[in-house]
């Protein structure tokens, strides 16, 4: 009987895993959070540094919360939340999405066809031009899949890179609410507000 030699290839490198996007950036894409995301975004964002640029500097973030709000966004009609993830030809060799944020549309209201944007990016993505993209894919998705006519934020007067984020994206400023929050770094702050209207 002749001998039969069975030859391997190599295993290829697997393919970035497949996650389902809701619009696709050159560098992040945003994308459906899931739910073993949450501790990472926990960590991240309950950190004093990162909410004292929110609506509520004072409150302290528990892990069980941020799995109670996961189980209501899910169900909220009037909101869409996505993650930002950094694509996987920037995140690195063999690498998939990798989540770096979220990007989320608040207060939908049908009749005005209004919402307000808010964003969130971890901290070893800051000013890398990661949060402008996100944005404008935030933007589009409301303009042109929620059927929105405008879009309005609020920074805290400090956060001069989320208002340049703002500014990057087309965004005016509205009008400002004076010492309206108090940051321990920084006393008593003003709240500006930004907006955005639909071309067309």
């Amino acid at each position: 009987m002749q001998d039969i030699k069975c030859y391997f290839m190599p295993a290829a490198d697997p393919p970035p895993m497949d996650r389902p996007l809701v619009r696709k950036g050159k560098a992040v894409s945003l994308g459906i959070h899931e739910r073993e995301e949450i501790p990472a975004m926990y960590r991240e964002f309950a950190g004093a540094d990162v909410q004292k640029f929110l609506g509520r500097p004072d409150r302290l973030y528990y892990l069980e919360s941020e799995y109670d709000w996961y189980d209501r966004l899910r169900k909220d009609d009037r909101s869409r939340v996505m993650a930002v993830l950094l694509n996987p030809d920037v995140a690195g060799v063999n690498s998939s999405y990798r989540l770096i944020g979220n990007v989320g549309i608040h207060g939908i209201h049908p009749v005005n066809r209004t919402a307000e944007l808010g964003y969130l990016l971890f901290r070893d993505y800051w000013g890398k031009g990661y949060a402008t993209e996100a944005v404008s894919l935030a933007v589009d998705y409301a303009f042109e899949t929620l059927n929105l006519r405008k879009l309005f934020a609020r920074v805290f007067a400090p956060n001069g890179a989320s208002a340049a984020v703002l500014a990057k994206n087309g965004f005016v400023s509205a009008g400002r609410l004076s010492g309206q929050l108090y940051i321990k770094s920084h006393g008593y702050v003003d709240e500006v507000y930004y907006e955005l209207f639909r071309n067309h």
